[in-house]
């Protein structure tokens, strides 16, 4: 099993911009993985930034193609909607003195 490396991008209500993009890391093959990082990095994220509030963090499954999707919740209210996406494979450099 390899380890797959991905994004966890944090959206609060009524933004249309993303507050936090969150570097996470996951096994491929289990689904869950990635739901369980994905929980891990919102809820270390959030207390520290929320400290000495409630928080509690809440994730669905994660189907085949898709990115899931989890919901933030501080001090009772849900403040944020997050989600797990991959990250691209990166693009393999040229030279600048090669032809």
């Amino acid at each position: 099993m390899s380890r797959v490396e991905g994004r966890v991008v944090i959206h609060p209500k009524g933004s249309g911009r993303p507050s936090a993009s969150l570097h996470a890391s996951w096994l491929e093959s289990p689904k869950t993985d990635r739901a369980k990082a994905a929980k891990a990095t919102v809820s270390a994220w959030a207390k520290n930034k929320y400290r000495g509030c409630s928080v509690y963090v809440e994730v669905g499954t994660v189907a085949d193609g898709d990115n899931g999707i989890g919901h933030l919740h501080v001090n009772g209210l849900e403040i944020a909607d997050f989600s797990a996406v991959l990250l691209p494979p990166p693009v393999p450099a040229q030279s600048l003195f090669e032809g």
